[in-house]
Parts: structure tokens; C-alpha cells; sequence
């Protein structure tokens, strides 16, 4: 969304500030899409509604890597409900950080334990946090936030 703010001004693209506030939260319900159905709608009323510059950027830059932002795209894919860029680096810190280099043949069988339970425990909480989530302010009947 940062990247869309930056490109969206009323001085690059030469749009009224209306308009930016439409397509940004257009862009924000489209990255929180649940599906591909969802988004392809979403997608539909983008082209029909926006202007061509905004449309073309989008195409070019956002639309062919949508797997890999589109909230719903993104939890389908398999990813264990890490949405981390890099999961490699991010596992390889944590391994790091339990077992030291020259840890013996003994010892690393309790470490690896020791990060699979953590790891097993992170995974259950991000996806309780996810079902148990609520709204802390809810947002005005109509508005675009309200889905």
C-alpha cells in the first residue's frame, strides 16, 4: 500500500484527490481479498472506474505478482500463515539462535525439540489470533472500510 500511496499523488498522475482516495481503498479491499473471485471482481471495477495511468501501473507493477500481496491469494498458496519475504532467512535466524555452530551430536537433538515446539506454538497462535480478531472501532455503515 505504501508503494501506491507514493505513486498516487495528484501531481505524478494528474488526478483529483477524490479520485485517490477511491482507488486507494479499492486497492486496500482488493489486498485484503479472501479469494480469486473476490478479487477479480475487484479488479473489474478498478478497470472500469479508474483512470487509465492508475490502471496501467497497476497492471504492469501489482497485478502480475498478486499471489504474493492478496491477503486470501497468499494464505492458499501454503504457506503455514508465515508472511514473512523471506521464510528461509527468517527459520535459519531462529535455528541459529537456539543451536550454536559447533553444538554436539547430544545436544542437538533436544535444541531441535526445543524449536519445533516454538515453531508449533507461533503457527497455533497466529492462526487463533486470526480467527479470534475483532474490530477494536467499528467503522460507519456505507463507508468503504465496512465490508
Amino acid at each position: 500500500m505504501r508503494s501506491f500511496k507514493r505513486k498516487l499523488s495528484c501531481e505524478k498522475l494528474g488526478i483529483s484527490p477524490g479520485q485517490i482516495i477511491f482507488c486507494l481503498e479499492l486497492l486496500q479491499k482488493m489486498a485484503y481479498s479472501k479469494n480469486q473471485n473476490e478479487y477479480a471482481a475487484l479488479h473489474a471495477q478498478l478497470e472500469a472506474h479508474a483512470l487509465v495511468k492508475v490502471v496501467d501501473y497497476f497492471n504492469t507493477n501489482s497485478h502480475v505478482i498478486r499471489e504474493e500481496w492478496v491477503m486470501g491469494m497468499i494464505f492458499q498458496s501454503g504457506n503455514f500463515l508465515d508472511t514473512t519475504n523471506n521464510r528461509l532467512e527468517r527459520l535459519n535466524a531462529k535455528w541459529k539462535s537456539v543451536i550454536s555452530k559447533y553444538s554436539s551430536l547430544e545436544v542437538f537433538p533436544e535444541k531441535f525439540y526445543v524449536i519445533i515446539t516454538a515453531f508449533r506454538i507461533e503457527r497455533n497462535h497466529t492462526a487463533a489470533m486470526a480467527v479470534h480478531k475483532k474490530r477494536a472501532a467499528p467503522f460507519p455503515p456505507g463507508s468503504a472500510e465496512d465490508d
